[in-house]
């Protein structure tokens, strides 16, 4: 039986939600500890950019890191836009 790949582009910001850091992953719950442990030494340690507020699931990792590089492109409008209605579709 085959493996069922799942990898994961995701968005985090800090609780005033004006940095964002867009990253990829193929474990999104151990990545999410890792920021949320992250020492000031680390760019998301020292912005405290540790809440999760997007992500999307892939099948490759191909995909996953395409979108990686679109979605750090964006403009934070842009950005803001994507998380707000991730939030309404629920």
């Amino acid at each position: 039986m085959p493996r069922e790949h799942k990898y994961y582009t995701y968005i985090l910001t800090h609780e005033r939600n004006h940095i964002f850091y867009v990253g990829v992953t193929n474990n999104i719950e151990r990545r999410i500890f890792e920021h949320k442990n992250a020492t000031h030494k680390t760019h998301v340690g020292y912005y405290n950019i540790k809440k999760l507020v997007y992500f999307e699931e892939h099948q490759w990792i191909q995909e996953a890191i395409r979108r990686e590089k679109a979605l750090k492109k964006w403009k934070q409008e842009w950005k803001i836009n994507i998380i707000t209605e991730k939030i309404r579709s629920g």
